[in-house]
């Protein structure tokens, strides 16, 4: 049996994924991921900074938008009404967005289309150790060796596309397509065992964007069998069993209890979250009232500098970038994605094939985290697995951006 040799950019690479994004799996913490993350992320930070490929494969002008964008995080500690705090947060912040970034790219070049989601491999098997050895609780949601359902759900959804990759590379291959087949299934049995609304919709987007990529006559009989896959567990499934489910797990509500009149019923459990954060969002202005500051509320130790038991939920991203960071924030913010978007269309309508494929799961977990960022306040941290698998997909896209212009080059 072959065993490929790792290379340290690899090995080190995917260890600081794992520290990050299985954080809140209790024996990845317990292992010391909370400080094992960050020397690990430094080591990567000098390797990129050594071999010179910080923000090497982007986009010049991309480029500078971001980094003013992040000049203009951190400058918010200027008038924060914590400022420790704000400094802190935004420092690493910045750090994280330029290291996962740069090494997103670097592992695309690396490796190409083929492997280039095969960072989230070690993430995929501590989440189904996770999976596996999770016991059954009083709550109605499972969450595996997690801390909550969405930790769980989320580490599903996210890996969900590096096992549709798999599944088209070993098309072919009827065993191995089988076996991926499998692991897939068990994938979802878990997703839908965390009933985690926003794990449901990167998993969505994942899938939509998987089909969209694939040739005009397997997106009909993907599409097709999947219509009539979901008809026929929907007949088959008693009415009031899906009635009790849609109020228990979709609507989180089990007790059918009006919480605000006034919001979408199936926005209830978000209705109160969403009300302040508005409100809030309204406090920030034209400059914001701080990066990862909470307006009004300066009750922070200068002890804690993750902020560990300060502030609130604030349950969507785009309010909390308005609170923090004010308009100018949210406008940099948005013309960040927006020529993000508009660079990395083009190329992916030129793919084909496998290439094209790769390229689209990416963009749909691009599109399935920024759909998740409504409901989930993740954008601003400063450490999150969604912060951490977000940029580093970004800089994926560009790693893919560069092959391809140096293919056409070669021409």
């Amino acid at each position: 049996m072959y065993i490929r040799k790792r290379s340290f950019f690899e090995i080190i690479f995917s260890l600081t994924v794992v520290f990050f994004v299985c954080m809140g799996i209790r024996f990845v913490y317990v292992l010391g991921a909370t400080n094992l993350r960050w020397l690990c992320a430094l080591i990567v930070f000098c390797y990129l900074a050594l071999t010179k490929k910080l923000l090497k494969y982007v986009n010049l002008n991309w480029k500078m938008l971001l980094l003013i964008y992040l000049v203009w995080c951190m400058s918010t500690t200027l008038w924060s009404e914590v400022p420790l705090l704000s400094f802190s947060k935004s420092t690493l912040f910045s750090f994280n967005v330029i290291v996962m970034i740069s090494a997103g790219a670097l592992w695309v070049i690396k490796f190409g289309y083929a492997r280039s989601l095969n960072w989230l491999f070690w993430v995929l098997v501590f989440a189904f150790i996770s999976g596996f050895l999770g016991t059954a609780t009083t709550s109605i949601f499972y969450k595996g060796l997690t801390w909550n359902p969405n930790e769980f759900g989320f580490l599903m959804a996210i890996t969900s596309s590096y096992l549709f990759l798999k599944l088209y590379q070993n098309k072919k291959n009827k065993m191995m397509l089988a076996m991926w087949i499998f692991v897939l299934l068990i994938d979802i049995h878990f997703l839908v065992a965390s009933y985690s609304r926003s794990s449901f919709v990167i998993f969505l987007f994942i899938l939509g964007f998987f089909i969209l990529s694939l040739p005009l006559s397997k997106k009909i009989l993907v599409s097709i069998s999947s219509f009539f896959l979901i008809v026929i567990v929907l007949v088959m499934t008693p009415v009031s069993y899906l009635e009790s489910t849609i109020s228990k797990h979709i609507l989180k509500n089990p007790d059918n209890l009006i919480i605000d009149p006034n919001a979408p019923i199936l926005l209830q459990s978000r209705s109160f979250v969403w009300q302040e954060s508005y409100r809030q969002a309204m406090k920030g202005g034209i400059m914001g009232g701080g990066f990862s500051v909470t307006i009004g509320d300066a009750n922070f130790s200068n002890k804690q500098i993750e902020g560990i038991g300060y502030g609130r939920e604030k349950g969507n991203s785009q309010f909390a970038i308005m609170e923090e960071t004010g308009l100018i924030g949210l406008v940099l913010y948005l013309s960040v994605l927006i020529l993000f978007f508009t660079l990395v269309f083009p190329w992916y309508f030129r793919l084909k094939g496998a290439d094209k494929v790769a390229m689209g799961l990416v963009l749909g977990s691009i599109f399935g985290l920024l759909a998740e960022s409504i409901v989930e306040a993740w954008w601003d941290s400063a450490a999150g697995p969604e912060l951490i698998c977000f940029w580093t997909l970004v800089g994926v896209v560009y790693g893919m951006i560069y092959l391809q212009k140096r293919k056409f080059l070669a021409f």
